[in-house]
């Protein structure tokens, strides 16, 4: 606190509102800007750029408008910090002394409600118990709230820290010390969690978060869950008292019910981030709610295959009824975001365009019923029905066109709606008629040709004349302001009107005040079914979106096999990489049991990695209700999509590029299940030749069990490919090579076969290495093979496919015996024979 004679009182306003909140920041609203003072000055002048102040050369100040407060704030956000906004509470011009002020909410990284539709910052609960773990995310700026439970078991507790990764909370706390969890830390949230009774906290979440009666979302007698929750609500208490209705989209996540992505998988597969996305090629919604509820679907394909074939029925039904999808499409485009708009209304911080918004999608409601209702597809949710959105619109229609930007901006509403607002406005008109005509008055009577009237925000309306005409003004103007070529006066007749203008104003402001309040209460009573709305209108965007995207892109649709392991694309194409390419080559795959892991040799940039995304990519797709890019496509359910693929190191960790290698393999082996699908390329790079085969063949001996999952294997060990020989749970892949008399020609088409060779230095060619590097290279390699050839024999491949001669010795040794023929002490005799043969490894 800074040591002053006498502080003023609206800096002892200031530390009283600081005493309140020590640890964040305090944006103190002052007019049009928000202030920092002191030491939170000090500290984020710097961050945010800004030129440090002084009204009185001893209190360190800097600002930020108000309208971009919350750019400020998440600049600081991003910083580590905390932000308290303290509002005025009540109007500085009719305020009597000091303007009331109060802290109104408290920023946090989880819970700022962004200008950007792009964003959906998201707060994290994670709760451990006696009997197991539970992860709740929600999103304060869409309603949006996801849950997973599930026991103790490793199993259970992977796949929730697989969730908790791929949701990424940008903060969150849990029942116990810091740790971390999936990328994300977990602070101590402790306090939070209370020892009171199940009816306790019951009440506290359905008070906060306005969800009434739990039953109704299947929470109840759920005491983990409710505990959680009510940590959510205590912990948002703290931030921002009130009610928070709008928190209705809730999304359970049970551990076995979607397929296990993990956000490496997702990243490395190109899944939703990028302009090369997966989602950046099928995204056709129409509102920013359906684009990030299509990235949640990606983000969490399922493994139901009835609800797989609900949603695929939806997007065949649209596809086959272009004439309607069109019209279901430019609906949506009226729609908007109203998720994040009811959010933003519910939270405090909506502009009158988010009203402008709600009003815009509720008037397409009518038209949305019919075309849905008529397509029998994708139902109105059950607690909606009855169209309540009727007697809301009637209440809400009321904005002027185009709606201001800020609440304070006149006109709010249009004309017809208020007669005293109506006619306050006919009153300002004559009076601004009043203006103009005193002007030309003032001209005549003082013969000033130049002369002018004008208004400054804080000096009011003024006559202004040059400085050299400042002598010649009549002697009944009085003296307002002094400007460097200027001089300004006001005169009775003109205060007479400034003041007939400020109480038309005035009565103006009251009112839309009044109509501001009411719009965002009515909107914040009725956000549970809005947000139940909007969740539906966005699950409606996805599956006409898919649609949409399946006609533009020739794409079919999948049959999902269930159990059965047979696999049959025909003609499948890479989503996203074919658009990028003049002329994509498709490939097909057929895969029949015992068939379970696939070696897939070939040359580098050959198309091994694309085969793979390929076949991961269209997984996805299909198990999210889509259709798929290639001919024929028929594969079982996939719980699980395993990727090891890419170069990565953890620098943070100490961690090379073959441990994190080595990391991701051992999770594989653990987590896959013979539902999966495994995707490996090139493993074993990292190290030297001989330990990254053995390691190589090790890991796919034991991937291609008959119960093991669907492998493919990309390498260019090609050793490898005798493994196909010996092991029936195996094949050959390879990529297509043309030779031609001008040099090789990849087709990028992979058939069944194994590579000859790998082309490393044809691809160097291509890649334009200087010919004398590419001569002594080829120079090299001759060597090297003939090396080879003379240590293992002409002819004979490196391989670690030989047989064990002890095991060929004992197989003959027990086909020539006959047990008839020994007695009770010759065959323990030759039992303990074979194992000192077998333990010392002699013939």
């Amino acid at each position: 606190m800074t040591d002053l004679a006498k502080p003023t009182p609206m800096l002892e306003q200031y530390w009283r509102l600081k005493k309140l909140n020590p640890d964040a920041l305090l944006f103190f609203r002052l007019g049009d800007f928000y202030e920092l003072f002191e030491q939170d000055a000090e500290v984020a002048a710097p961050i945010l750029d800004l030129q440090l102040t002084s009204r009185d050369g001893r209190v360190a100040m800097c600002g930020v408008p108000y309208h971009a407060g919350t750019q400020y704030a998440r600049r600081l956000l991003q910083s580590g910090f905390t932000v308290a906004i303290a509002e005025q509470m009540e109007d500085p011009a009719t305020a009597r002394g000091l303007v009331e002020r109060q802290v109104v909410r408290i920023l946090t990284p989880g819970t700022i409600i962004p200008e950007d539709e792009g964003m959906s910052p998201r707060l994290g609960v994670f709760y451990r118990h006696r009997q197991g773990v539970v992860a709740i995310v929600a999103e304060l700026s869409t309603g949006t709230v996801h849950i997973a439970q599930g026991t103790l078991r490793s199993q259970d507790v992977r796949a929730i820290e697989h969730l908790w990764s791929v949701w990424a909370p940008d903060e969150a706390f849990s029942n116990g010390p810091a740790a971390e969890v999936g990328g994300t830390t977990l602070r101590d949230g402790s306090v939070y969690f209370s020892r009171q009774s199940l009816l306790h906290k019951e009440q506290v979440v359905e008070q906060k978060l306005g969800l009434g009666s739990l039953r109704r979302w299947g929470l109840e007698d759920n005491g983990p869950i409710v505990e959680s929750l009510a940590a959510l609500a205590r912990y948002l208490d703290t931030l921002q008292p009130g009610t928070l209705r709008h928190l209705r989209d809730i999304r359970w996540h049970p551990l076995h019910g979607e397929m296990h992505l993990s956000a490496r998988t997702l990243r490395q597969l190109d899944i939703c981030a990028g302009p090369h996305s997966l989602l950046a090629r099928i995204n056709y919604c129409c509102t920013p709610m359906g684009s990030r509820r299509l990235q949640d679907w990606l983000e969490h394909p399922l493994t139901d295959i009835s609800e797989i074939r609900r949603r695929a029925q939806a997007v065949s039904h649209w596809i086959d009824h272009a004439i309607e999808r069109a019209q279901l499409r430019e609906l949506l485009q009226s729609v908007g975001d109203l998720s994040r708009r009811v959010a933003r209304v519910v939270m405090g911080v909506s502009k009158p365009r988010d009203v402008a918004g709600i009003v815009a999608a509720l008037k397409c409601m009518p038209e949305l019923c019919v075309l849905v209702e008529n397509s029998q597809t994708w139902p109105l949710p059950v607690r909606v029905n009855g169209h309540p959105w009727i007697a809301l619109l009637q209440r809400l229609d009321v904005l002027a066109d185009p709606a201001p930007a800020r609440w304070d901006d006149s006109p709010l509403l249009r004309a017809g709606v208020d007669a005293d607002v109506d006619d306050s406005r006919s009153l300002l008109t004559g009076h601004r008629q009043a203006l103009i005509e005193l002007e030309e008055q003032e001209r005549q009577r003082s013969q000033i040709k130049s002369l002018r009237v004008g208004y400054h925000r804080t000096f009011g309306y003024y006559i202004e004349v040059t400085k050299s005409q400042a002598k010649s003004v009549p002697k009944d103007w009085q003296r307002r302001q002094t400007t460097t070529h200027t001089e300004r006066f006001v005169s009775d007749a003109l205060k007479a009107v400034e003041a007939a203008i400020a109480t038309a104003e005035s009565r103006i402001a009251q009112a839309e005040a009044q109509w501001a309040h009411n719009l965002t209460a009515w909107i914040s009573e009725e956000s549970e079914w809005l947000t139940e709305i909007a969740a539906w209108l966005s699950e409606l965007d996805v599956i006409s979106g898919l649609a949409e995207a399946a006609v533009k892109h020739r794409y079919q649709p999948p049959q999902l096999t269930g159990a059965d392991s047979r696999v049959t694309i025909a003609a499948m194409r890479h989503p996203v990489l074919e658009a990028l390419v003049n002329e994509y080559i498709p490939s097909d795959l057929v895969l029949d049991s015992p068939h379970q892991a696939l070696i897939i040799t070939g040359p580098n940039m050959g198309g091994k990695s694309t085969f793979m995304r390929a076949l991961a990519q269209n997984a996805i797709l299909a198990q999210i209700g889509g259709w798929v890019a290639a001919m024929r496509y028929e594969a079982p359910v996939f719980d699980a999509v395993l990727t090891r693929m890419g170069a990565d190191d953890d620098l943070v960790r100490g961690q090379s590029t073959f441990m994190v290698e080595m990391e991701e393999v051992a999770a594989i082996l653990h987590q896959s299940s013979s539902a999966s699908l495994v995707l490996l390329d090139e493993l074993g790079r990292g190290t030297s030749t001989y330990d990254g085969l053995a390691i190589a063949q090790a890991v796919v001996e034991r991937l291609a069990l008959p119960d093991g999952p669907l492998t493919l294997f990309a390498t260019h060990y090609h050793e490898l490919t005798d493994l196909a020989d010996h092991n029936p749970s195996m094949t050959n892949l390879t990529v297509e090579v043309l030779e031609e008399p001008l040099g090789p020609i990849f087709t990028h088409r992979v058939i069944p076969g194994a590579a000859s060779q790998s082309y490393g230095i044809e691809v160097a060619r291509q890649a334009g290495l200087a010919p004398s590097v590419l001569r002594r290279a080829e120079h090299h390699l001759k060597q090297w093979e003939q090396s080879a050839h003379q240590r293992v024999g002409t002819g004979q491949q490196i391989t670690f496919d030989n047989p064990d001669p002890v095991a060929a010795a004992l197989a003959r040794a027990l086909r020539e015996l006959n047990p008839d023929d020994l007695s009770p002490r010759e065959a323990w005799l030759w039992i303990v024979e074979w194992q000192r043969r077998i333990h010392q490894g002699v013939v």
